[in-house]
This record gives C-alpha cells, sequence and structure tokens, in this order.
C-alpha cells in the first residue's frame, strides 16, 4: 500500500489540473483531471525554484558548508528540497552491500532531517526501498516513506542515491509539520463506501462498483489562505477504490473519516489521447506490413502444445504436415478480444515450411495480430534493453483489444487497452505507436522507485511519447490514427521549427506539456546518436530509463539524467555527456541559466549584432546562420541572413522613415537540428522600436520610491501584491533578477514566490502627466512580463480610459500562448488616439483566472516621449531655440549651420545657437538617436 500511495501522491503539492490520466486521447465523456477534489481547485504543476526558501535555508547553509558544491530544487508550497545533487559524499561499500546503504541514509536522514524533512521526527520516517538498479546493478536508491502515528502520509518521501559509493542525489517530498485531530470514532465502512460512491453517482449518473476499501491514510491538501501563500493541511481518509463500466472509470476516493466528506478522488486507469493511423502490423493500416515472427507465442501442433521461439520456430513430432492452432497468448504475453470469442486460427504447416496468418481486412483480427505483435516488441525491448531486472516485466502482458468506444487507448497501470475504430479514427490495437505509448504508461507506472519518484501525468506522457518515437525512429509519432489523414502524427516530438519549453509551454492538455520532456529527451538522441552512431541511441534510452525511474515531475529528469551519467560520483565536476545534455535539454528550459552559447541581439540604430560563446566546460554551438525576420509594424513579413565574422554575425535592418515603428526577430540555427529564437515568447515574438527623434516629457527610472512621487497601485479583488525595489537575486516564478537599469524596479510580488495572484485584478498607475502643447505622445519602457494566455489572464495598458495594449490571446479553450519574456524587453506604445485633452494617466492591470500564473508586470525606466512640441514651443525661424528646435539661426535656409527645420547641420556647430538659454528640453534633442531612446536617470516631470 505504501508503494501505491507514494506513486499516486498527487492530492498535495503536485496536484495536477488536466483533463485526464495517462491518455492517449481524452475521451469525450471523461473530462475531470486525474485528481478532483471536493471543493477548491487543484494545481496544475508542482512550482519548484532553484533557491533555498526560507524554511530550509540555514540548514542548506550548514550542509553545503560541510559537504562542497550541491545544487537543488525546492517546493514552493512545502519549502523542502525535491532535489539536491552535487560533489557526492563518499560511503565505502554502499553500492554493493545494501546494509551499509541503508546504515549510511538512516545517519544522513537524522543529520539532514532540518533540510530534508523540517518539521518531522525521525520515528516518522520507514524503510520502503533498498534497491539496486540501472545497468549493472551501477545505482542504489534507499528511500524511506513517511508514517505518522500509524498513518502512512500520502506522497511523503525522502530518499538517497548512491553511484561509485557516493551519495549524489537526495529527494524529499515530505509533508512538513503534519498534525491531524484526535479521532473521533472511526468511520464505518459501508458509511464510507457509501459517500464515496454517492459523490462518484452524482458525477456520472451511474453507481459504481467498491472494487478494494483500503486502510487510513494522512491526506495532504492545499489550502489559500488570504495572503496567497499556499500552506498544507492534513486530513485522516479511508481509502475507498471504485469502478465504474460506462463510462469506463476506476478512481482511489478518499473519504473523511471524522466527517464521511469525500475530499479527493484520483483516477486510476490511464487513459490516452490520439491522432494515430496504423494499418498494421508495421506502423499503420495502409504504412506497409510484414511478415513478423510469432514470438513466445502459445500454440498446438499435431495436438501437442508447445511455444514459439524467438525466431517463431517450434518442433513437432513426425514429418508432417501437421495442424497448427495458432494463438496471440504465451508466457510473455495475453492478448484478448474484449467483446467476441476468438484469438486462435487453424492452419496446416509441412516439415520445414511456414504457415501464415494473416486477416488484413478483417479488422479485429488484425488489432489481435497487431497487439501481439507489437505488444511483444516493446516489451522485449524493455525486458532485454532498458529494465532486465525490473519484476513486472516477468510476468505476463494483458492486451486487450476491440474494447467499445472509439479514438482511445489506455493504460490501467498494468494492462494495456485498445478501442475499436470509428468517428474518424483507426481501431487503435492496430497502431504500434499507439501500442508503445500505452505501454510506456504502465512500464513509468511499475518502474517508479518508490520515495524518489512520482507517477506525474505530463511526465507520463511525454515520455511515453518518448518510448515511440525511439522504437520507430520517428519523432512523428502516432501515424495511422486518422483514417483520412494517415500520414499525420497525433504528435510530433521534434516538430520544424518548435522547441516545446518550460514553464511557457505548460499546458492544461498534460500531453501537450509532455512533448517539453518528450523534445528534450529526442534532441539528446539526436545529438549522442550524431557523434556515437547506434551506440549513442543505446546511451539516451538508458538515461531515459533512469529517468522515467526516479523523476519526479518535468523538470527533475535534468538531475536525474546527470545522475545517471555521472561517472566517479561527483556531479559537481561534470559527468561525460553533460555538454551534449544541456544543449539538448536547455532549449526545452530544463537547465536553469543555461545560454546555449547564443548571446541575444543588441541593437545599435539598425545594425544588429548576435554574438557565439563558449560555456564552461562545453564548447561554444555549432551555428549555421543566424536569419532575421522583420517589418514594419502591421505589414508583411521580409526575411535576411547576418554575415558572418569569426563568433560574431552582423548586419542592418533596411533603413525607414521617422516615424515609422519596426519589429523584428532573430533565429539562430544550430548544426545540431535545434534552433534559438530571440525574442523567445510565444505570445510576443518581435522586438520593437520607433524610427525617429523624441522630446522627453515625463521619466522615472523607479530608483527612488515611486510611490511616493504619485505613483499608485490597487486591486479591485483579491490581493494587492505590486511593490517596489530590487527584484529577488535569484528570479522567481520567470522574473528577472536584476533591474534593467540601476537596483529598483517595479514589479508584481518581487519578494514572495513571484507570481502574481490568483482571481485578481490589480492595477498600477501613474501620476497624472501633462502633455499640453506636445504632438504624438509616445509611452516608451522596459518590460519583463510573464503571464498566461490572455484567453485566460489579461495585460494591458491603459491610457486614460483606452486600452492601448493588451497580451496575446488565443480564440478557443485550448489557449496555450503565454506571454513570457525571457530578457528586458523595450515596448513602444502610441498614445494619441487616448489623449483627448492635455493630460495621460498610464495603468498597468493584470487580470488572473483561478488556474496557471506566472510572474506578470516587471517594469522600469519609464518614459512619456513626444515627437515635437510642448509648453514653450515656438516657431523655427524666429531667432529663439524653443523647445524642440536644436538651434534657430533666424532664417529657415538651410547649408548655414542651421537647417530650415532647426536640427544642426552635419559638420557644423549650429553656430553656438543653443547657448541662449533655452529651456532644457531643447538642447535634450542634441542627444536623441534613432530608435528607441536609452534614457536611463532623466529628469523628472
Amino acid at each position: 500500500m505504501l508503494r501505491r500511495l507514494s506513486v499516486f501522491a498527487l492530492v498535495s503539492t503536485s496536484l495536477v489540473a488536466s483533463r485526464d490520466a495517462g491518455a492517449f486521447r481524452d475521451p469525450g465523456y471523461l473530462t475531470e483531471r486525474p485528481v478532483e477534489l471536493a471543493s477548491g481547485d487543484g494545481q496544475l504543476v508542482r512550482r519548484s525554484v532553484a533557491r533555498p526558501l526560507p524554511r530550509t535555508a540555514s540548514a542548506w547553509k550548514l550542509f553545503t558548508g560541510a559537504h562542497g558544491t550541491w545544487q537543488g530544487l525546492w517546493d514552493t508550497a512545502s519549502g523542502v528540497p525535491l532535489r539536491i545533487w552535487g560533489e557526492g559524499i563518499a560511503t565505502a561499500g554502499a553500492n554493493a552491500d545494501p546494509a551499509i546503504a541503508e546504515s549510511a541514509a538512516r545517519q544522513l536522514l537524522a543529520a539532514q532531517l532540518a533540510l530534508l524533512a523540517p518539521g518531522t521526527k525521525l520515528e516518522h520516517w520507514q524503510l520502503v526501498t533498498n534497491q539496486a538498479h540501472g545497468p549493472g546493478g551501477a545505482l542504489r536508491t534507499v528511500a524511506f516513506a513517511q508514517v505518522v502515528d500509524g498513518l502512512p502520509v500520502l506522497g511523503g518521501a525522502v530518499s538517497f542515491l548512491w553511484k561509485h559509493d557516493r551519495m549524489i542525489v537526495m529527494g524529499s517530498t515530505a509533508r512538513p509539520d503534519v498534525a491531524v485531530p484526535p479521532p473521533r470514532g472511526a468511520l464505518a465502512t459501508a458509511a464510507a463506501t457509501a459517500r464515496a460512491s454517492a459523490w462518484l453517482a452524482a458525477a456520472y449518473g451511474a453507481t459504481p462498483t467498491v472494487r478494494a476499501v483500503g486502510p487510513r491514510v494522512i491526506v495532504p491538501l492545499l489550502a489559500e489562505p488570504t495572503d496567497d501563500r499556499p500552506t498544507v493541511t492534513y486530513r485522516v481518509a479511508r481509502v475507498i477504490t471504485l469502478d465504474l463500466a460506462a463510462p469506463r472509470g476506476r478512481w482511489d476516493v478518499y473519504v473523511d473519516d471524522a466527517t464521511g466528506a469525500p475530499l479527493a478522488r484520483t483516477q486510476l486507469l490511464r487513459f490516452g489521447t490520439g491522432t494515430l493511423r496504423y494499418d498494421a502490423p508495421v506502423r499503420y493500416p495502409g504504412g506497409g506490413r510484414q511478415d513478423f515472427p510469432a514470438v513466445g507465442a502459445a500454440i498446438t501442433a499435431g495436438g501437442s502444445p508447445v511455444t514459439t521461439d524467438a525466431a517463431g520456430s517450434f518442433s513437432f513430432a513426425g514429418a508432417g504436415p501437421v495442424t497448427v492452432t495458432a494463438t496471440v497468448a504465451g508466457p510473455q504475453l495475453q492478448v484478448y478480444d474484449d467483446s467476441a470469442p476468438g484469438g486462435t486460427t487453424t492452419l496446416s504447416v509441412s516439415d520445414g515450411g511456414t504457415a501464415r496468418w494473416s486477416a488484413p481486412t478483417v479488422a479485429r483480427t488484425d488489432a489481435l495480430l497487431a497487439g501481439f505483435v507489437h505488444g511483444g516488441l516493446i516489451k522485449t525491448f524493455a525486458r532485454t534493453v532498458l529494465a532486465p531486472g525490473l519484476p513486472w516485466l516477468a510476468s505476463p502482458l494483458t492486451v486487450i483489444v476491440n474494447e467499445g468506444g472509439d479514438c482511445n487507448a489506455y493504460s490501467d497501470g498494468d494492462a494495456i487497452h485498445f478501442l475499436q475504430a470509428g468517428s474518424g479514427c483507426e481501431n487503435t490495437g492496430r497502431l504500434a505507436d499507439v501500442v508503445y505509448h500505452e505501454f510506456g504508461h504502465s512500464l513509468h507506472f511499475n518502474s517508479v522507485v518508490g520515495g524518489a519518484g512520482e507517477f506525474d501525468v505530463a511526465l507520463s506522457e511525454g515520455m511515453s511519447d518518448y518510448l515511440a518515437a525511439t522504437r520507430t525512429g520517428d519523432p512523428a509519432m502516432g501515424l495511422g490514427f486518422l483514417v483520412d489523414e494517415p500520414a499525420t502524427p497525433v504528435r510530433h516530438v521534434d516538430p520544424p521549427g518548435r522547441e516545446y519549453a518550460w514553464p511557457g509551454d505548460i499546458d492544461p492538455d498534460p500531453h501537450a506539456t509532455g512533448l517539453i520532456v518528450a523534445g528534450a529527451f529526442w534532441d539528446l538522441r539526436t545529438a549522442l546518436a550524431a557523434r556515437d552512431g547506434a551506440p549513442g541511441v543505446a546511451v539516451a534510452d538508458a538515461l531515459y530509463y533512469a529517468a522515467l525511474s526516479r523523476a519526479a515531475d518535468i523538470p527533475s529528469t535534468y538531475p536525474e539524467v546527470l545522475a545517471a551519467d555521472d561517472d566517479d560520483g561527483n556531479l559537481a565536476n561534470g559527468t561525460p555527456n553533460r555538454c551534449l545534455i544541456d544543449a539538448a535539454f536547455g532549449p526545452h528550459g530544463l537547465v536553469a541559466g543555461a545560454g546555449f552559447g547564443v548571446t541575444p541581439p543588441t541593437r545599435d540604430g539598425f545594425a544588429l549584432t548576435v554574438g557565439v560563446t563558449s560555456s564552461v566546460g562545453c564548447p561554444a554551438p555549432d551555428v549555421d546562420r543566424v536569419t532575421v525576420t522583420w517589418r514594419v509594424a502591421g505589414g508583411a513579413d521580409a526575411s535576411f541572413e547576418l554575415t558572418r565574422t569569426g563568433t560574431t554575425f552582423a548586419g542592418a535592418l533596411p533603413t525607414q522613415a521617422d516615424g515609422t515603428v519596426v519589429e523584428y526577430q532573430v533565429e539562430a540555427a544550430l548544426a545540431s537540428g535545434s534552433s534559438v529564437r530571440f525574442p523567445d515568447n510565444p505570445g510576443d515574438p518581435y522586438y520593437q522600436f520607433y524610427v525617429g527623434p523624441l522630446v522627453p516629457v515625463y521619466c522615472t527610472d523607479f530608483e527612488t520610491d515611486p510611490f511616493a512621487a504619485g505613483w499608485t497601485h490597487a486591486a479591485t479583488s483579491a490581493n494587492d501584491d505590486w511593490q517596489w525595489g530590487p527584484p529577488a537575486p535569484t528570479g522567481t516564478s520567470g522574473d528577472p533578477t536584476a533591474a534593467a537599469s540601476g537596483s529598483n524596479l517595479v514589479g508584481q510580488d518581487l519578494r514572495g514566490d513571484g507570481r502574481y495572484a490568483r482571481n485578481s485584478i490589480e492595477q498600477l498607475s501613474s501620476p497624472v502627466i501633462d502633455v499640453a502643447g506636445y504632438q504624438g505622445v509616445r509611452l516608451q519602457f522596459k518590460r519583463w512580463l510573464t503571464v498566461e494566455d490572455g484567453f485566460y489572464d489579461k495585460a494591458t495598458i491603459v491610457a486614460n480610459a483606452t486600452t492601448v495594449w493588451s497580451n496575446h490571446a488565443s480564440a478557443s479553450v485550448d489557449a496555450s500562448t503565454h506571454s513570457l519574456d525571457r530578457e528586458w524587453r523595450d515596448q513602444d506604445v502610441d498614445l494619441a488616439a487616448a489623449i483627448t485633452g492635455d493630460t495621460v494617466q498610464v495603468h498597468f492591470t493584470l487580470a488572473s483566472d483561478e488556474g496557471l500564473e506566472f510572474g506578470g508586470w516587471n517594469l522600469d525606466d519609464f518614459c512619456i516621449m513626444a515627437r515635437t512640441g510642448g509648453p514653450l514651443a515656438g516657431v523655427c525661424g524666429d531667432g529663439t531655440v524653443d523647445t524642440g528646435e536644436a538651434c534657430d539661426d533666424g532664417n529657415t535656409a538651410s547649408g548655414d549651420g542651421c537647417s530650415a527645420t532647426c536640427t544642426v547641420e552635419p559638420g557644423e556647430d549650429g553656430g553656438g545657437c543653443c547657448s541662449t538659454g533655452a529651456e532644457p528640453r531643447g538642447a535634450l534633442l542634441l542627444g536623441l538617436a534613432t530608435g528607441l531612446v536609452a534614457l536611463r536617470r532623466r529628469r523628472r516631470a
């Protein structure tokens, strides 16, 4: 029970708000999330940061002071370190001797209890895992499960990983400060099952069957106090396992032991999402067929039972011919037709001859054959290559085909299930990719190292996609699913020109989120194969399985891959393939602070420069080309390539007339096949700048308190978390680590977890600014904004009462094009349409829903600018240097040092026109260059 609970520990900080668990394609009738709470909403993903949080900061300092160089990921809800990895702690004999490893683990747990499990006691921890694993048993994991007052704490675990007799990774999902009220009398079993059944019946209109009544457990639940800082509360609950035949589902329901109220339910079946087509048996119907050997089939030959070997061969008495009864079952694999008898046929074979079973036009039979062939192939791969010692692989795999319904397939954690054709979808049992994908879910479920890894749904979707792709050698995953478009994949693990990255591509659909980790492993496989050929693919697959076994979510795959790749028990000095690992995982957002060797573009007027650099211990990337795509705002795209000189790529955008806004983006294509794009922001993929001279009207760089100078902020719902000052030095929730200039900025939640509040409407307002007499008024500022797709969370700029800018908003509930700045961005906004009088006030707003939150607004170097004019504006040619004039020599003739528009002509000093004592704004025009003005500490209005 402890092992099962640790695998499905999804009702606290790892709640996953997605539509279905382990699914290939989301069935329309089952749209609930893998974990549903009886009240409140689940959290989309576990929040983690790469810095110690206050709860464990002192313990972390003591640990690193004693043990050297280490890194970590911390759970923002509990404050515990999800993973700590580093140079290792030597423990002679730990890898070979489980007793030595257990003793060392207990000593480490005792010494580091304040770091790994604050608020717990040693007696709360029971040994659940002490196993050697990995190639040749090179790794050993020792893990402890959390038990308080004799009750398992759902998901609470601490683990230690040894390699080369050095402890190199510690993990914790400890639940701190577990406190439950004394029991008021145990809830009767009949009452618990009745309440659980009624909850499901109300949701689905059908009465479930009770499959099992489990023990009492302590369930951690997220609570949202008024300050929007999540805390964990605990309930003692009875676990009731319920099953529904229609709609198909199976749940663990947690019923409060004191009140009888249902707390939460966990979907146990691994349903799938798909768009695959398959003709069977190679990939899909219509995609080619092949005579595969019937490996491990239990048949009768001449009336005698016999099992075929790896070549499909068997022996029988006499010279034949004999009658053979062929089946789709054997010691390793058993395929069943869900709704009809069958699965056998009668053939005749002579001595030395071949019998062939083929039914390409009979879909039900073809699904039986394809399920047997591809189920056998993927299981053999797992048993011989990935996990030779995994006990689950020693038992027969159950494959059920031709189930009722369509457009779906699922894993229940053990058996894999496939549905009939219909609604434009192929019979999924005939599709190799779907068979491999669903097997991946069962493999994941049974491979998780208890107390260290978790069956995270998005992680499992991505890892199952990679398994299918690596077996077929094709990142176009799921061919044949759609009958009318068999060549269109369900998902593409390596889509051209696209790198799914964390956290920008987190999606309510876990299949889309899974493409982040699937793409990282595919890129690693590609790089290793390019360098080493087939052995490189084997290394990639081995690293994949190591992460499958121990990762708790998508971000934690990176340290687990490093641990598996390590060769000396010291992760602080790198690993043999770290450069390739970083290059593969970095573009997917899974390597903190990775620069990938390509620097963001710098601009001087219309000139652009991009640099290529090496990182510590790794060579500079091989860049094939750097392409600039540009446009005049509102116009069509054009592109050109920058010219390479050494490690620098340079070129120039076409010059444009004053008053134009130019937008551009830069993409560096790497020889590895991946690419780096600037700006790296799906919701706002173009830099912009204004062409032409501008006059400053009001500017502030926020170095002094803006709220003492007329700026205001408020919230009309939830919390007002606008703050002024320096940002967190390590950055949180995608926020910057430093101001754009100076030390200070204005932003949302600068000193907490960095996220804007859920279900909130927050606003920052500038003072009312006098723009009387100015023409062409514009807003220019530095921005670092991270916000969910505008379909859900809306970031806007309002001038007076007019909305002048808002973040990208998709058109449907599948919206996932988030606006995520990863650098300070120059933003230019035309305010002319919003100004109807002599003043302007600018408001920055953010309205959020209850779901995904990022870092929100961060602002610096705010300026109201204008093309010309002002309170002291005069007439060019009147002999007086007025606002907006660089010189005025009393005429409008050109060629005499002062032009017809009162600007200094090239090669002239203006005849001393600027010493006439004009207001300072007139002299400022001399220093303004084409494009956005890099004003830092301007005079405030």
